[in-house]
């Protein structure tokens, strides 16, 4: 008798093990949902990156993410950050911010800013080489009404 408690505890013990640690692994961490290369309007080519923290299902609620557009060379990146709250039917950016990181010492960012509107999180930046080149780089992050970062 003592034995099949023993048994059972150590059986819930380990189911519980399995099915929590999934569940806490996933909430709060970043993903990556999408990633590509493309080009600034002065023909700068970049890679996009796009990053979800991944929420459980739900109808409505908040989600948060960032983008970045990489120089192709490594030499820059610029980041938008975004909060949004959804309903199922609408979404709306709540938050939005900007970073940036400079890889490559011929390189500086001279501005840097960000905005928010509807449902959509934007930022800009404009960097310069030691050469004259100047980059003006812009990058959007939105969310539809059911909570999906593009």
């Amino acid at each position: 008798m003592k034995f099949k408690k023993l048994l059972c505890l150590a059986l819930a013990l380990v189911c519980a093990f399995c099915f929590a640690v999934p569940v806490f692994a996933e909430s709060g961490s970043e993903i990556l949902i999408d990633q590509y290369q493309d080009q600034l309007a002065d023909g700068t080519s970049v890679i996009v990156s796009v990053y979800q923290t991944r929420t459980v299902g739900r109808a409505s609620g908040s989600v948060s993410g960032h983008k970045d557009v990489t120089e192709s060379t490594g030499a820059w990146k610029l980041t938008v950050h975004g909060s949004f709250t959804y309903t199922g039917i609408s979404a709306t950016c709540t938050a939005s911010s900007v970073t940036y990181e400079i890889y490559n010492s011929s390189w500086s960012c001279s501005s840097a800013s960000s905005s928010r509107s509807g449902n959509t999180a934007t930022a800009t930046g404009t960097f310069v080489r030691s050469t004259g080149n100047r980059v003006n780089a812009s990058v959007s992050l939105s969310c539809n009404a059911n909570g999906t970062i593009y």
